[in-house]
């Protein structure tokens, strides 16, 4: 018998292959201007950590740039197209649109950890952000020992 799926993670059912975490190392490393052979970088990437409906998350780690352009952590989410679980670089857009402006209004508020967007992979339907460790704020917003009394 084959091992069963965690209890509440919906997994997608994709009607082609989804990338893996060689193939996205290949894009993030493309879109940073470097070859997967580049000596400057030692990155790894993980994934899929996650595999919903409509995203596949993956982490990025080591990132050795020359410059500040990204932190050493960034998360890596595949936005995908419900109904076929297609790449969709428009979801990709739109959602790096809404968390730049979350970001541009919470980022200097200590109260919140906003992970920081950055604009490359989003053609081929990625949201590249800084990797923030914790459980996301929707997770704790659902959970049943944080409700309101």
């Amino acid at each position: 018998m084959g091992a069963r799926p965690r209890a509440g993670v919906r997994h997608a059912r994709p009607e082609h292959a989804l990338p893996d975490a060689g193939l996205v190392k290949a894009l993030l490393l493309e879109s940073l201007g470097m070859e997967t052979g580049d000596s400057r970088q030692r990155c790894s990437v993980k994934g899929p950590l996650h595999h919903l409906e409509n995203s596949l998350l993956f982490r990025a780690e080591n990132i050795d740039l020359e410059s500040d352009e990204l932190p050493s952590q960034i998360a890596i989410k595949l936005c995908l197209d419900s109904p076929g679980h297609v790449p969709s670089p428009t979801a990709a857009i739109s959602e790096a649109e809404a968390l730049r402006q979350v970001y541009v209004h919470l980022a200097t508020d200590p109260c919140y950890r906003v992970p920081r967007p950055f604009s490359i992979l989003t053609e081929h339907g990625f949201v590249v952000t800084e990797w923030i460790d914790g459980w996301p704020l929707t997770r704790h917003c659902l959970d049943w020992r944080c409700s309101p009394r």
